[in-house]
């Protein structure tokens, strides 16, 4: 129930929490950023796994910090909303904002504390990676152990950027690489 996420959120009484499964449905989306800025205080939380709606309005800032306030994140899609405009479809964004995955890399690569070691992006519709800039993708992957991406439109030169900055990178956490590219 939607609105028990809410109030488990802000209770605070969950302490304790190591993982939580978050959905932005429609009944809690004006609720959504400030559920985010809740469960980055949270210290003993390892992982979230955020399910974006269509139309999202959660602040793809708050979405970073949450990233790198934990260990593991997976970013998938919730499908809550009504049926998908054909026309947006068509346009290749099925309405997801592009600018949550540049808020994430940006947060690794200038966070010296992120906690961040797994990042998995599986929003479906291959789009979301398609305009993030290759250069800033590969410099957040270095930060992490483990990064998987499926059908989120990540291109040919994302992944040769992430490759070049392994053979060249002195040292590197990167230990496991899952990528589907477009």
């Amino acid at each position: 129930n939607s609105l028990q996420q809410l109030e488990i959120v802000e209770s605070n009484r969950l302490t304790f929490l190591e993982e939580i499964h978050l959905l932005d449905t429609r009944k809690i989306r004006g609720h959504m950023n400030e559920i985010l800025t809740n469960l980055v205080q949270m210290e003993n939380l390892k992982k979230v796994v955020l399910s974006v709606g269509k139309n999202s309005e959660i602040d793809p800032q708050r979405i970073a910090k949450l990233v790198s306030s934990v260990e593991n994140f997976k970013l998938s899609c919730c499908d809550d909303d009504d049926r998908d405009d054909i026309w947006t479809f068509r346009r290749g964004n099925p309405g997801y904002s592009e600018e949550i995955i540049p808020a994430i890399m940006r947060e690794l690569v200038s966070n010296e504390r992120s906690k961040t070691k797994s990042l998995n992006i599986n929003i479906q519709g291959g789009f979301i990676l398609l305009n993030v800039d290759p250069d800033l993708f590969a410099r957040g992957t270095m930060k992490l152990e483990n990064l998987s991406t499926y059908d989120a439109g990540m291109t040919q030169l994302q992944g040769q950027k992430i490759l070049e900055c392994l053979a060249t990178a002195e040292s590197s956490s990167l230990k496991e690489l899952d990528l589907k590219l477009i």
